[in-house]
């Protein structure tokens, strides 16, 4: 049944987003009534709320990107000794 929804499960945003349109579809072929309009208007409101949390994770993931960049020392090729023969640890930095 779950391959026939392409449902994988609610383990990620994509995947209640996915839960969230197929209930939607299916309510929308429901006949018009009071509860459909409840259940669809309740839907849209969790829709809302699964694209927040998601925007917020992919602004939490750059942010997160850009402190991890942040926190390494900048590096120029002109300031760095480049022996290629030498491991990483044994590169010095070149002081004026």
């Amino acid at each position: 049944m779950a391959g026939a929804y392409e449902f994988g499960g609610l383990s990620t945003v994509a995947d209640i987003q996915r839960l969230l349109e197929v209930a939607v579809l299916d309510t929308l072929s429901l006949e018009n009534s009071v509860a459909r309009s409840r259940t669809l208007a309740y839907l849209g409101q969790t829709a809302l709320k699964c694209l927040e949390v998601g925007e917020l994770e992919d602004r939490l993931a750059l942010l997160e990107a850009a402190v991890r960049r942040r926190d390494l020392p900048p590096a120029f090729d002109f300031d760095l000794d480049l022996d290629p023969e030498a491991e990483p640890e044994d590169r010095k930095e070149l002081t004026p």
